[in-house]
């Protein structure tokens, strides 16, 4: 099998995974919304997120990998540290519409639940489905590279070459019996899935960009279908401004998007809805009603 004949399974492999990581959040935001056996359905949601994690860890990807977690580099930091900025940004603007003070007076014990609902949301959809997304734009093979007949059969293509490394180093076609050997990439050989990816030859700026911007707003999207979702059925005498919702949620996951896909990590996507979340719901007494229900 040739890496003509590959690209379109990774594709096809890469957005199933995306979609099927999606729609079970979807499912899981939607039944606890509606309270469907007391909430209890929910559960099949997150099921669904589970058999995605486990096809895209039986492709070969570790699971820090997988969840968009890569050695961080020196834009990695500065990155964080802008998203940081964005977060708390977008957390004033958010008290300046919805509450009297732009920033809290006092953190409350609240604030580190909310951090890290916010932290398992960006892992999530910025850091596995736009991830998976990005592979698909631009057919990121796996560490395994077993696209054809899956891992560890003779669907093996030869891994092509990686930066400072030679093409034949754990790709090299075994002399003694005459065929490919299955080759795993260790983590910090794997270029992230930003817009130049891991495509057997260095994809067109272009193309990585178009890839790039496709997948930051999907995920945004996706994210976009479970908050609201999560708001469907809001408790009686409670009014949800769903246009404000929509566009907030869209407009602030497409930008987490943007600084998770320039640092080729997800932590400062990460950082970023952390400092939004500490911002916004840092002085909230309890938990408003969307989060336990």
């Amino acid at each position: 099998m040739g890496d003509g004949d590959a690209t379109p399974t990774v594709r096809r492999r890469a957005l199933a995974e995306a979609g099927l990581a999606a729609a079970g959040m979807a499912a899981f935001a939607l039944l606890r919304s509606a309270r469907v056996a007391g909430g209890m359905a929910a559960a099949g949601g997150l099921a669904l997120v589970a058999g995605a994690f486990y096809l895209s860890l039986r492709s070969g990807w570790s699971p820090a990998m997988m969840l968009g977690f890569v050695p961080a580099s020196r834009r990695t930091w500065f990155l964080t540290i802008v998203g940081v900025a964005l977060g708390v940004g977008l957390g004033v603007a958010f008290r300046w519409v919805w509450m009297p003070d732009l920033f809290p007076e006092t953190l409350t014990a609240f604030v580190w639940t909310a951090a890290a609902i916010g932290a398992a949301e960006e892992v999530l959809y910025r850091g596995y489905v736009q991830g998976r997304l990005t592979a698909a734009a631009n057919a990121v093979p796996s560490p395994l590279m077993g696209e054809g007949k899956g891992e560890g059969d003779a669907g093996m293509v030869p891994r092509p070459a990686l930066p400072g490394r030679d093409a034949s180093d754990g790709g090299d076609l075994d002399k003694a019996h005459g065929r490919t050997r299955p080759a795993v990439a260790r983590a910090s050989e794997v270029p992230p899935c930003g817009p130049a990816g891991l495509s057997g030859r260095e994809t067109p700026w272009f193309r990585g960009l178009a890839g790039m911007t496709v997948a930051v707003v999907l995920a945004a999207g996706a994210h976009t279908v479970y908050k609201t979702a999560l708001f469907a059925w809001p408790p009686e005498g409670v009014a949800v401004d769903y246009t404000f919702l929509v566009t907030w949620t869209l407009l602030g996951g497409a930008a987490f998007g943007l600084v998770r896909a320039w640092a080729g990590n997800v932590w400062p996507a990460l950082a970023a809805h952390v400092a939004f979340d500490m911002i916004a719901y840092g002085d909230a007494v309890r938990a408003p009603w969307w989060v336990w229900g």
